[in-house]
């Protein structure tokens, strides 16, 4: 059995107090939120991820009609007091007409460049995902957002702010 150095043994009790007091902080629960935390994106960036995961949110349930990504929520929608389909009335088709119109603008802004597709791989990779992603593909993520950031004035917006 390898021994362990002094210096991890002595730090253990340090780095484990450090834990208990940063581990019920609701930031660490995702990997967007992590990455924010510890300055590996900018503010700007974490916003417009949290604005795009919303996005494709809105635009998975209200356009596709699709369930929530993950596995437990899906499985609770299916059975439980499933609830009657919405009206179709006119301002619910406008709302879903613009959510559609801005998840496809979001869209063909950031696919429409060369690197496009890797940059939406890596976007979703961390905001749908939660996936931890190599340093190549936080670049490429970071890119993405801040296009996405440019085209809905978010970087505006956080100026103000």
């Amino acid at each position: 059995m390898r021994q362990e150095p002094m210096d991890d043994v002595a730090h253990w009790y340090r780095i484990k107090a450090l834990a208990k007091t940063r581990a019920g902080r609701p930031e660490f629960a995702t990997e967007i939120g992590r990455l924010a935390y510890f300055d590996k994106i900018r503010p700007i960036e974490a916003d417009a991820a949290k604005e795009w995961a919303n996005l494709v949110a809105l635009y998975r349930k209200h356009v596709i009609g699709a369930p929530q990504d993950h596995a437990k929520v899906a499985s609770l929608e299916v059975g439980y007091g499933r609830t009657l389909e919405p009206e179709d009335t006119k301002e619910r088709r406008d709302y879903i007409r613009l959510i559609q119109d801005r998840y496809d603008r979001a869209y063909v802004a950031i696919i429409d460049r060369p690197d496009g597709v890797k940059m939406m791989k890596a976007m979703n990779a961390i905001c749908l995902e939660d996936a931890v992603v190599s340093y190549a593909e936080l670049q490429m993520a970071r890119r993405g957002f801040m296009i996405h950031a440019k085209h809905f004035g978010i970087d505006k917006r956080s100026k103000r702010e």
